[in-house]
């Protein structure tokens, strides 16, 4: 089956608008679209773990909201030899007042042949948990340096502040190959974002540092069968960095240094399988795999299926880690969303999703446990 690069590489790199969603010009060379995510969540933190610096999260339900608007403007430019460039700007405006960026990039390339991307965007997708609307981890998540992490072979993969990004991809009938990477300042890639867990009481306390010399190489192949059914996406990430990228956690109070960690050299690898029974059922089985030097090795699996408008999921990870005196962390997440129409409009959904989340030495403190319930209610808008 010959499948379009670029429609496999941009499908990648940004987020879809709904049906009967956006304008494009007669000439189909400019698009704007967008959308508009609304997040309500409870969320309820028993048997708040320690935290490295003695202090303890307030237990108990907080209510939040992590809501925003997203504007999608693309250009394209296609030639009748196949050649083509592009480029997408993704502006957001939070309702916390705060404004961000989702994709911003050019791509160039010639159809179904080859293409090289620069700027921000998402790379290939080696890891998925499905629809998983509501993800709430007990003491940690997908990012490095708090209680337990989720690796999902995600840490060069993109959109990252400090950093740059540069892809270049080809295609080999039923096969995609791509040669990614990110460089710069990999404290974002590091710490991720981490806003939305404080308001919740998740502050770790925890700095990351490094110096503007990171450079992350991430491999990455797709497979996809003829009839679509079977999918298979396996890739790598390896940080090259010749300076010390670290995390350092201090005292709050007295601001001596705690603990201070290299974390360059680190090596991952993640593998990706999707089977497609319908086009109402898919289930999707991922894993991935870290090794960071002298400081921790990270497994974590993954099974989900979407079923029509439900999803469901369940993430299992342990943390081995190698600092003397520490226990091993072991964490899961189990979670599900449904989705329905707004009334009869068919670019306007609600999702109602839960998930629940334990975790045990959480920041590899002996019988240091936690337990995360929380729900979700979500409303998008596409235009």
């Amino acid at each position: 089956m010959k499948k379009s690069l670029i429609a496999s590489a941009i499908l990648l790199a940004s987020a879809a608008t709904g049906a009967n969603a956006a304008w494009t010009s007669p000439d189909g060379a400019l698009t704007i679209g967008g959308d508009i995510e609304i997040n309500t969540d409870a969320v309820d933190v028993s048997n708040g773990s320690q935290r490295p610096e003695t202090k303890t999260i307030d237990e108990g339900v907080g209510i939040g909201d992590d809501s925003r608007f997203k504007l999608d403007v693309e250009w394209n430019t296609k030639l009748e030899n196949g050649e083509y460039i592009k480029a997408k700007a993704q502006p957001l405006i939070r309702t916390d007042g705060t404004m961000a960026i989702d994709d911003s990039f050019v791509a160039l390339g010639v159809q179904d042949s080859w293409e090289f991307q620069i700027g921000r965007f998402e790379a290939m997708e080696l890891f998925s948990v499905g629809k998983d609307t509501a993800f709430f981890v007990a003491a940690g998540g997908d990012v490095i340096g708090q209680g337990v992490y989720y690796y999902k072979g995600h840490e060069a993969r993109g959109r990252r502040d400090g950093m740059g990004q540069a892809r270049v991809a080809t295609q080999a009938g039923n096969w995609t190959m791509e040669l990614s990477s990110a460089y710069g300042d990999a404290a974002d890639m590091l710490a991720g974002s981490e806003d939305y867990l404080k308001e919740h009481g998740f502050n770790t306390d925890t700095t990351f540092k490094s110096d503007d010399s990171s450079f992350v190489v991430r491999p990455a192949v797709n497979y996809t069968s003829d009839s679509g059914f079977f999918s298979l996406s396996f890739g790598a990430e390896y940080d090259a960095s010749n300076g010390d990228v670290k995390i350092t956690s201090t005292n709050e109070s007295t601001g001596a240094v705690m603990t201070s960690q290299d974390l360059s050299k680190r090596m991952g690898a993640s593998v990706k399988s999707e089977f497609k029974f319908s086009e109402d059922l898919a289930v999707r089985l991922s894993a991935a795999h870290q090794t960071i030097k002298d400081v921790w090795t990270v497994s974590h699996v993954n099974a989900n299926f979407e079923y029509k408008r439900f999803g469901m999921g369940l993430s299992v990870v342990g943390n081995e880690l190698d600092q003397t005196g520490t226990e091993d962390i072991s964490s899961y997440t189990a979670y599900a969303a449904y989705t329905m129409p707004i009334m009869s409009f068919d670019n306007a959904t609600v999702t109602f999703a839960a998930s629940y989340s334990e975790t045990d030495n959480a920041f590899g403190i002996k019988d240091n446990n936690e337990e995360v319930a929380a729900v979700r209610a979500r409303i998008n808008y596409y235009f």
